[in-house]
Formats: C-alpha cells, structure tokens, sequence
C-alpha cells in the first residue's frame, strides 16, 4: 500500500481499484474509537485508503491507513483474508517498535465498526505520524547525477546515509522491511523517514504466506525474495538500497535499465568516486546472496569512506571559492558562495562545533589556510548580494534627488564628511532624513553621498575614487515572517521542487535547514509557514540574489548596487545601517 505522497508523485490520487467503491470508505468527521477524527481523504492505494485525521486528545494531525474490505474480499479463502489482516497490522507492530529519527513514528492500530449505507462494517486501521514533505523520489533527478560528484556527494551524505542509518536500526530489532523503495522513504523537510512495513518480518514472528503471491516492489526486490518471501534476510534489503544508490546515479529505471531480479554495475565510471560505487553497487545487488554485503551497517560504512571527508572537500572549494571570489560575473560569486557555504555546514555538521571555523584560525590549519579563510569572510560579507549569506536582505528607496554614481569630483563639498552629513544633505536637497517603505512600516535612512575606492575586483578601474550618490537604506533586515507574507502573496506564481521555491525557472528562496536544527521556513498544506513561532523575527535565510531582488522590486525597492555596498561598508556612512553582527 503505497504511502501519501508516493500516490501524488505517481498520479495515482483518486483513481479507484477496478471492484473498489468510487468514493472513500471513511468520510470526513467520522471518529474511530472516539480517538481519531477523520479530516480529509487523501489517496488510495492498492490495498486501502490513506486519510488526514486529527487526535483528538492530544491536538495533532496524523495520517490513518485503512485496509479495505474490497481488496479483502478478493481473496477466496478465509485463511488468505485473515494473513492480510494480519500482515496489516504487523505493519504497526513492526514501526513501533523502532524508536529512530529516520523511522516514521505509529501512534496506534486498531480495528473499528462504522456503519455505511445501514450497514455496519469493520475497518482495520494504522496511525502514523503526518508526514507532509515529498518522498526520496522527489531528492532524484529522472536523469541521475551522473558524474555531477558534488550534487551525488551531497544526496548521499543528507538523504542516502540517514535512510541507510534507519533501516540498520531496524534490522537491529530483528526486523527486514523487504519492501524498501524511494517512494517509501518519506522527507520530513530535509529528514528522510522510513515507512510502509506492510511486509515486514521478523524471525521472532510466526510466518505469515499466501501461496502463488509475490510481495515487494520488482525493479527493488532481490531474488530470493521472489522465490521464497519468507526466508528472505537483511540481505534482502541491502540488494534494494543498492539499486536505489545506482537509481540516483544513473537515473530513474526504466525497461532497459531495471534489471530486475539481477545484479546492476554502472556502465563506465570515469571518476575514482564513480568507480569506488560502482564496486560497492555490484556487492551490494549480487544475486548471489552469499556474495553480496552482508549488513546495511557494513554498506553504510563502505560508501562513507568512498566520500571525501567534510573538511577535504571544504578545502577543495575554498580553493575554488579564491579563485570565483573576485571574478566579475556574479554568477560565478554566487555559485561559490553556495558551494562554500554547503562545504562549511557539512565540517560544522561533522565536527558538532559551530565554532570550528575560528578555533581551526587560530590553529596551524587556520594558519596554512590563511587565504583561504580571509576569502571566505571578504565574500561572506561583500559577495552575500548575491546569496545573502550576511543574513541580511537590504533595500534601497529611489527618490528624485538621488542620481546615479558618477566618478569623483575632489571639488564637492557635500558628503559624509560634511559637518552635519545626512542632515546637511538633507536640508541641502529638501529631502527628510527618513522616509518609510511602501508597505509603510519599514523605515529606511538617508545614506550620504560619499568616495569609494574601487578593490582589485573591478579590474581595470580598481584603485580608481568614485563618488557614490545618496541614497535610502532599510534600518532593518527582511525577517522570515516578513519573506513568508511575501511569498503568500505571489504564491499563484510559484511552485516548490525539490526543496526550493522557484517563479518560473528562476530560484528564489532554498527551503530546509539552514543549519542542522534550524528550518525556519516550510511549505504545508499549500501555503509557505514558520515553522517555529520563535523564527518569526530572524533575519530570512537562503534567498537567492533573484529572490532579494523579487522581493525588494515587489515593495517598489531595490537591492543595493555593489558601489552602494562599498559605501555601506565604511563606518561613518554604515554605522545606523550595517546588518547586524552575529
């Protein structure tokens, strides 16, 4: 019985079973065993319906899964009937046994009689925690990553080893899922969570089988499996993670790609990464059982050495990131800063010490890494225009006083530097010293006209004095709560894929966790919320320069200009306007 989010992806929402009744068992505010309230019909699949249901007692939403007395009925003998009810249930037994963030929780399974059309009938039920993110499925490219190495490094370390971590727990209860499959890993945000125990055993269960049935997923499903369900081991479920990690480089299986029931190697690796996987996707799919790994454990391990660690690949892209620093194109700075970023959270991540950064600069590896760090911190704090890294969205009034830079004239007398700046400037050019925003809250400053000096960046103009005009800056950064109103209000022209917020082809805004704890923004039941009330007043994280950008044109602002920036930089001008020190 495939899970919410599995029957949305596969377009299999609200098409009935051929026998199955046109409209759902279970409808809306109907309550089993005084517990559980019924919400909303969410998908059916082959075995029952999938519902949203709200907990009475504890005021929570959880999802319902119901076995139905059609698909029960299919089966001609009373032993077959009483193997499926049973099976159903040891769903429940088996996911509530393992305690494991990277398991779906079930809260309860139980049976219940209702009546429909005047006559009573017996519905057997699981509860389960309400899971509203996508699946594994939604994580894969159709095309796979290939020899995209930092995208498949990345998919491994936050969704592949966390899944390998889930099922070695429950192997360690004694317990094979044999149904394992990306659609039955759901995402809780960026948490892979495993679900849909629907086959599972466990040696310290009796048997359970149905003569001339298969169970299990094909393209997934080891050999043995097929032959003989009932002896199929952990085994079993290592073959299937090892097709998915070929899935996710190669790409979603198809007639020529599947190989069911057979063992899969990829066909050309050309990197050492590749080549190290691809040795541990044919161990890991022999069809030879007695040759292939023997636990997921022992699989996690191997493909995690196959991995750069954190702090190599740091390196490598620091060394990347010096080279992008100071290129012109921002699109280059841009992509650095987020490759540098994700290369910093994995080492803070890995280390647990969110200061690593500044006990590794007053170490010897700081010291070997002097450029390196510096780069870093120079574009964290000039080169955020781009990805917002200084955690600060700042915006700029235009009014009909303000002109554009022009290069310096040395004979001006109006600037910072004048007795009074901003007041002079104001009272010279009949403009107040603060203004509000559009939406009439914000309140943005007069930044007086003043020199930069152009850095090495500009090229050919660096060292060259230009003037920089005045202009209004916001005194406050965008907070979540803020960037969450403003996507609510565009939000017939967005679409979320794959943990990201996209107007059209272009990104605005990185959903998921910012840092390990910290999601401020999620995406639920069709409209973009905090996730935590505590978040509400944070500056906004992970929005993309076109993001800022949307933003601050929607509220009739703009971004600042890099000369702007530079201007902003200097004490005297920045000092009431600097995004705040963390």
């Amino acid at each position: 019985m495939e899970m919410v989010r599995d029957l949305k992806e596969t377009g299999l929402e609200g098409i009935t079973m051929v026998g199955r009744p046109k409209s759902p068992l279970l409808e809306n505010g109907i309550v089993l065993n005084g517990k559980w309230e019924i919400l909303e019909h969410l998908a059916t699949g082959g075995k029952g319906d999938v519902y949203l249901a709200h907990q009475i007692s504890l005021e929570r939403d959880v999802v319902v899964k119901t076995i139905s007395s059609e698909f029960l009925a299919e089966f001609s003998h009373p032993h077959e009937i009483q193997t499926e009810i049973q099976r159903f249930h040891r769903e429940a037994t088996a996911m509530a046994q393992v305690k494991h963030p990277h398991v779906a929780q079930v809260y309860d399974h139980d049976s219940a009689t209702i009546t429909r059309n005047g006559v009573e009938v017996t519905v057997h039920y699981l509860v389960m925690e309400y899971i509203p993110g996508l699946t594994l499925r939604g994580t894969m490219t159709a095309e796979g990553f290939g020899d995209n190495e930092d995208a498949l490094i990345n998919w491994i370390r936050q969704y592949f080893l966390p899944t390998l971590d889930g099922i070695a727990a429950v192997h360690e209860l004694g317990i094979v899922h044999r149904d394992i499959k990306p659609e039955n890993v759901l995402l809780d945000g960026s948490i892979p969570k495993i679900t849909d125990f629907g086959i599972a055993g466990s040696l310290h269960w009796k048997p359970l089988t149905r003569s001339h049935h298969v169970e299990g997923t094909i393209q997934y499903m080891a050999p043995e499996q097929f032959t003989d369900l009932g002896k199929t081991d952990a085994r079993g479920d290592v073959y299937a993670l090892g097709k998915i990690l070929y899935e996710a480089i190669v790409g979603k299986m198809g007639r020529e790609t599947a190989c069911p029931l057979r063992g899969v190697c990829l066909a050309s690796p050309q990197t050492d990464l590749l080549k190290q996987l691809d040795l541990l996707i044919q161990k890991a799919t022999a069809e030879d059982v007695t040759q292939r790994i023997a636990s997921v454990k022992e699989f996690k391990e191997a493909v995690d050495r196959c991995l750069p660690s954190p702090r190599t690949d740091l390196l490598k892209k620091l060394d990347l990131f010096v080279e992008k620093g100071t290129e012109e194109d921002k699109a280059g700075r841009i992509a650095a800063v987020k490759e540098v970023k994700e290369a910093v959270e994995a080492v803070l991540a890995d280390s647990g010490e969110f200061a690593v950064l500044g006990k590794r600069s007053e170490s010897g590896w700081g010291r070997r890494h002097r450029k390196a760090i510096i780069a870093l911190a120079v574009l964290l704090v000039v080169g955020f225009i781009g990805f917002n890294l200084y955690h600060y969205l700042g915006m700029i009034k235009e009014h009909p006083s303000l002109s554009q830079p022009v290069v310096a004239d040395r004979s001006s007398t109006l600037s910072s530097e004048s007795a009074d700046g901003p007041a002079a400037i104001a009272l010279e050019r009949h403009i107040p010293i603060t203004i509000k925003g559009p939406d009439g809250e914000c309140i943005l400053h007069l930044i007086p006209e003043g020199e930069v000096t152009l850095p090495e960046s500009f090229g050919a103009k660096a060292g060259q004095v230009v003037k920089v005009p005045s202009f209004y800056m916001n005194e406050a950064p965008v907070t979540n709560t803020d960037f969450v109103r403003f996507l609510n209000k565009i939000l017939p022209e967005l679409r979320v894929e794959q943990e990201t917020v996209r107007r059209g082809d272009i990104i605005l805004l990185m959903l998921g966790e910012v840092i390990k704890g910290y999601e401020p923004i999620v995406f639920r039941d069709g409209k973009f919320v905090l996730n935590n009330e505590v978040f509400a007043l944070r500056p906004v994280l992970r929005v993309t320069g076109y993001g800022a950008s949307t933003y601050a044109q929607f509220y009739g602002e703009r971004l600042p200009t890099e000369l702007e920036w530079l201007r902003l930089m200097r004490t005297d001008a920045g000092a009431a306007t600097k995004p705040p020190a963390e």
